[in-house]
């Protein structure tokens, strides 16, 4: 009551916010095995803005991109403005390391020929395919080379993800 004797209510709601909440909106792993250039770029939804992000424990302000990551375990905390906080784990990981096989090695048959042949064979790797060169340039989807004169070779593969290692053998 007031100082007349009226009464007055007044009817309000207290909303919370929604629950705070972190996933994976893209991510990849390293490429190439050699390079620390995984990334991850997280999606938050709920709680109250602004939100601070940190990745194992290092601040990294409201970025929701984390870059040049390495081959381990990373934990990204999000925390709103109210002090609530959600948490992802992730692992980013490397391919199998690309390696080739040689299944043939063939000499030539006579002295002075050019008939040398290599079969091989890919594992590891990361995509779908394989394909071989002898000069790192051109490469085809084959599993030989035929007509190969005497010689110290380099034998390239590269994989569906574009990695490229080589591999000497002797003719």
């Amino acid at each position: 009551k007031d100082t007349l004797g009226c009464d007055t209510s007044m009817a309000f709601q207290i909303r919370e916010p929604d629950i705070l909440s972190i996933g994976i909106d893209s991510r990849s792993n390293i490429s190439c095995w050699g390079p620390s250039d995984a990334f991850i770029v997280v999606d938050t939804s709920g709680g109250t803005r602004p939100l601070s992000l940190q990745i194992n424990g290092v601040p990294g302000g409201n970025n929701t991109r984390f870059e040049n990551l390495s081959p381990g375990n990373y934990q990204i905390v999000a925390v709103d403005a109210n002090g609530c906080s959600d948490t992802l784990d992730f692992e980013i990981s490397l391919s199998p390391s690309l390696d080739i096989i040689f299944e043939l090695i063939q000499d030539e048959r006579c002295l002075g020929e050019v008939n040398g042949k290599v079969r091989m064979k890919g594992v590891g790797g990361s995509g779908s395919g394989y394909e071989f060169s002898l000069d790192g340039i051109t490469f085809l989807k084959a599993d030989s080379f035929a007509n190969l004169a005497p010689g110290d070779y380099l034998l390239y593969i590269r994989d569906g993800a574009g990695c490229i290692v080589n591999k000497p053998f002797t003719i």
